[in-house]
């Protein structure tokens, strides 16, 4: 991939989305997930609640690229034939473990939804996973069920948006990790405060951030006009019913009036960060 667009912390842009790099790595990705979607009815559970064509949601088409370019920065450090193993942090159940075991990754996907459990095993099976290189294990992000110093890499994609006390994750992440291990994380954060990750919460996680690894790239400043928002980008993420929209509008108006604000701009109600650092000794 072109590293002037993802070797970086910082916020999602634009103009990452128009790189050469960035194409060539999302073909890819479509082509990966276009499989898995194709046996989906040998394992997906009618409960499983997360979207299914998840690289086709709004930020999801920067996530991915973004984790995988730091996986491979990181990966080219290492021995020819190692397969290190890489926690999936808040896995649900998608194609990326899958696209990543035949990468040369030993992926152990954690989550806490016991579907998540079922659907995956039943995965693995469907899709002929590579052996020995996908496994699952139901944990809390809080409480890493895995020994300390015990994984290669630990990556997280728009989940730490939906813990409670999200900043608790950041040091739990540090102890599974081996003192050259890669923690890659991107979130989802509110440009408005009635998000869960709100610019205070969002603060406290930087902090954390900066207390347990150091950056495996710098920090750069993206300029407004030109952020991934939930309103921009290929994949925008908008109501798809008029009934959703109207339902939409009138909690927004709700919310602001409760707030005293006016009716802004719903284009930039979110953002993504990405940030890919290894353990501070």
């Amino acid at each position: 991939m072109n590293r002037n667009a993802f070797d970086r912390c910082g916020l999602a842009s634009l103009d990452d989305l128009e790189t050469d790099g960035w194409k060539a790595c999302f073909e890819e990705l479509e082509s990966s997930q276009a499989e898995f979607l194709a046996r989906e009815d040998r394992f997906r559970s009618p409960s499983y609640p997360w979207p299914r064509d998840c690289l086709h949601n709004w930020s999801r088409a920067w996530e991915y690229p973004y984790v995988f370019h730091h996986l491979e920065t990181w990966r080219a450090r290492l021995p020819s034939d190692c397969l290190p193993l890489t926690v999936d942090l808040g896995s649900g159940v998608t194609f990326y473990p899958f696209f990543l075991a035949r990468r040369g990754y030993r992926v152990l996907a954690i989550d806490t939804d016991p579907v998540c459990e079922r659907d995956f095993t039943l995965a693995c099976r469907a899709l002929d996973a590579p052996p020995g290189r996908l496994s699952f294990r139901q944990g809390d992000a809080r409480a890493i069920p895995v020994e300390e110093h015990s994984v290669d890499a630990v990556y997280s994609i728009s989940v730490l948006e939906h813990i409670a006390r999200p900043e608790e994750v950041i040091g739990e992440v540090a102890r599974v990790l081996r003192h050259d291990g890669l923690f890659v994380v991107t979130i989802d954060v509110g440009l408005e405060d009635d998000f869960d990750v709100s610019p205070a919460v969002f603060s406290k996680l930087q902090l954390e951030l900066d207390r347990f690894f150091v950056p495996a790239a710098p920090e750069r400043s993206i300029h407004p006009r030109r952020l991934l928002t939930t309103g921009r980008g290929p994949f925008p993420l908008l109501p798809r019913r008029n009934v959703i929209r109207r339902i939409a509008r009138a909690a927004k108006r709700s919310l602001q009036n409760r707030l005293g604000k006016g009716r802004g701009d719903p284009q930039y109600r979110l953002a993504c960060y990405g940030f890919a650092g290894t353990p501070r000794t």
